[in-house]
């Protein structure tokens, strides 16, 4: 009985642990919001002529 119980609790921390790692991975997409607006933003510097303030990054 205690090395079942014992292999219960095991599992379920190894379920929760996985659990909070697929939790985790969330920032990626906030990482990829930001640079598809980064994106947009030197697109619209471009398009509506203010090349000099886009190629000052450059």
């Amino acid at each position: 009985m205690k090395t079942d119980d014992k292999k219960k609790q095991i599992q379920q921390k190894y379920k929760e642990e996985l659990e909070n790692k697929s939790e985790s991975k969330h920032y990626p997409k906030k990482l990829l919001i930001f640079a598809v607006i980064v994106v947009i933003f030197f697109v619209f510097s471009y398009y509506f002529g203010k090349r000099k303030f886009l190629t000052s990054f450059l």
